[in-house]
């Protein structure tokens, strides 16, 4: 019974795949899609969304690593943290006064915000609460907060090289040079 169960599904995937794959071609295969990858083991060629990457990494070990998760606490917390960083606005989406909705990653993945509405901030450490919920709410924040401090600060830095600036020149000296006195 077993066997004949197996054999069937197996047959029955093969099939699934088979149709899913036809049906993706004719639906998309006229576009002609190309992909372009970057080396393996070169993230400094992904320029901007590598340093998301980067940045996400890096602050996720300073704030949650320390702790062990289950794997709803660990799933919970990495989505709510995703959709914190795919809301954070790209642009203004227009120029009108009155529209004052950022267009965020959201927008292309899912049309609209990813937030819920805020919550009340957990003041306590992280490491002391006893509700596991509160305790994932805390390091979401404490995560959101460091991440705003650190590299909304380093993605300012970044537009110093976008506008062509002269070259430093020295200056003559000679005339300011104090003499020794003895």
């Amino acid at each position: 019974m077993f066997v004949g169960a197996s054999r069937s599904l197996r047959s029955e995937l093969k099939a699934f795949i088979a149709d899913a794959r036809n049906n993706t071609l004719s639906k998309y295969g006229h576009q002609a899609l190309t992909w372009h990858f970057i080396p393996a083991a070169a993230p400094h060629m992904g320029g901007l969304w590598e340093a998301g990457v980067k940045s996400f990494k890096a602050h996720f070990k300073k704030t949650a690593s320390g702790l062990k998760y289950t794997f709803e606490e660990f799933n919970t917390l990495l989505c709510r943290i995703e959709s914190f960083l795919n809301s954070r606005p790209l642009s203004p989406p227009s120029n009108e006064p009155s529209d004052l909705e950022p267009l965020t990653l959201g927008h292309f993945l899912v049309g609209g915000h990813l937030l819920a509405p805020p919550e009340i901030e957990t003041s306590e450490n992280p490491a002391s609460i006893v509700n596991r919920w509160q305790k994932l709410k805390a390091l979401y924040q404490t995560f959101c907060k460091r991440w705003k401090r650190e590299l909304l600060i380093e993605l300012q830095k970044g537009t110093k090289w976008k506008h062509q600036k002269p070259n430093i020149k020295a200056e003559e000296t000679e005339k300011s040079t104090p003499t020794p006195s003895t």
